[in-house]
């Protein structure tokens, strides 16, 4: 299958070779491309943005713009980011972890205020090992840093640390199946939203150079 890499192909000898998300053909109609991409995963896709940032970035030089086929390209690929990184109710990244530890009922039922009393004294703990080495007091900073350690030893055993961090794990764990789930056919179908609407719009610009 022909892949984005072969437009860089010439330019790229011994780079890294993405070869998971296909490249459009000429003339080929956007439903049909969406098709191809059925089995991607999301963070192929996302792989493949980072890749192409970095060498357009080199090429172009950071903040530089990109035109003719490579910026068609860009615009395509930021396009296709927005519109495949989203959960099955088209919710989009800055949502997808939900963030119950920050909620005052997960705090109330986790004992919050024991993790707040020892967070406020490893702070100040901190706050002593920064005088220590500014005033060149090595007993003073040996002091601060065996109370910062110790303080920060009893944070990790609190009822609230140990619920804080599962919750973490479990949206990591979620975000991480979600992007290496491969995309169904279903995912790939007009939404009727404008992401939908732009991705298109930025095909039918890419395919002018091909």
């Amino acid at each position: 299958m022909k892949t984005f890499k072969k437009f860089f192909e010439n330019e790229m000898r011994g780079k890294e070779d993405y070869e998971h998300v296909p490249s459009p053909a000429s003339g080929e109609p956007f439903t049909n491309y969406l098709r191809r991409l059925e089995g991607v995963t999301i963070q192929q896709v996302l792989d493949f943005s980072t890749f192409q940032g970095l060498y357009l970035g080199n090429k172009y030089g950071l903040g530089g713009t990109a035109d003719g086929l490579h910026g068609a390209m860009k615009d395509f690929t930021d396009s296709l980011v927005k519109f495949v990184n989203k959960d099955d109710q088209g919710i989009g990244p800055s949502n997808f972890r939900p963030r119950v530890y920050d909620s005052e009922e997960f705090k109330q039922q986790n004992n919050y205020d024991e993790y707040h009393q020892l967070d406020t004294l490893r702070r100040k703990a901190m706050r002593a090992k920064f005088d220590a080495r500014r005033a060149q007091d090595e007993q003073a900073l040996t002091a601060a840093e065996a109370e910062y350690a110790r303080i920060g030893q009893q944070l990790g055993k609190t009822q609230y640390w140990q619920a804080y961090d599962a919750a973490r794990k479990g949206e990591d764990e979620y975000v991480k199946n979600m992007h290496n789930t491969p995309m169904s056919r279903e995912k790939l179908t007009d939404d009727g939203t404008e992401d939908y609407a732009e991705l298109e719009t930025s095909y039918d610009r890419l395919l002018q150079y091909l």
